[in-house]
């Protein structure tokens, strides 16, 4: 058997047997992500990363702060630092409204981008799958330009792409089913 064969079938037990029972600490797992969102930490330098990062992912944060209310602060570097008490409680709302199946969609997006706003932004349609992991894989993509590629941090990458796209095709069915 390939985990990665089974995508679906995981995201579908998830909704069913683990959600339910444990849904308040998958949501307090995904609000946490809002304090420390990948798309909030930029570099510092080089210039062509600092410009890839404010082209791509700017837009998605002005998106978020109107869509969901929830303006997020952004820093150069790595050092965290914590975001508007109204900017978590607008993205806990966000998180809480969605129903299993959907969570379990948002919760697996968000895990494998390292990034609440991108999985948000895949859910409602704003992102694709492999546009959410282009976002995702921005720094690392940028990395491999510059140095090259290894195979361990390729598999890496290939199973963030297959569980960004086994999310978009669980959605597509969940919402075709109805």
């Amino acid at each position: 058997m390939k985990p990665l064969a089974m995508l679906l079938t995981r995201l579908a037990s998830t909704a069913i047997d683990k959600v339910p029972a444990e849904r308040e600490r998958f949501v307090e797992e995904l609000v946490g992500y809002s304090e420390s969102d990948l798309l909030c930490y930029r570099a510092e330098h080089p210039p062509e990363l600092v410009a890839r990062q404010v082209a791509s992912w700017q837009p998605l944060l002005e998106w978020v702060a109107e869509r969901h209310a929830a303006p997020l602060k952004v820093i150069q570097g790595v050092m965290p630092q914590p975001q508007p008490s109204e900017t978590i409680a607008s993205l806990r709302e966000a998180v809480e409204a969605h129903d299993d199946w959907r969570f379990t969609a948002l919760y697996s997006a968000t895990t494998a981008a390292g990034s609440l706003v991108i999985a948000l932004a895949l859910l409602d349609g704003r992102l694709g799958a492999d546009e959410a992991f282009d976002f995702s894989q921005l720094d690392e993509s940028f990395q491999i330009e510059q140095w090259g590629l290894d195979a361990e941090a390729e598999r890496r990458r290939e199973a963030i792409r297959a569980e960004l796209r086994a999310v978009a095709e669980f959605l597509d069915l969940y919402r075709n089913a109805g």
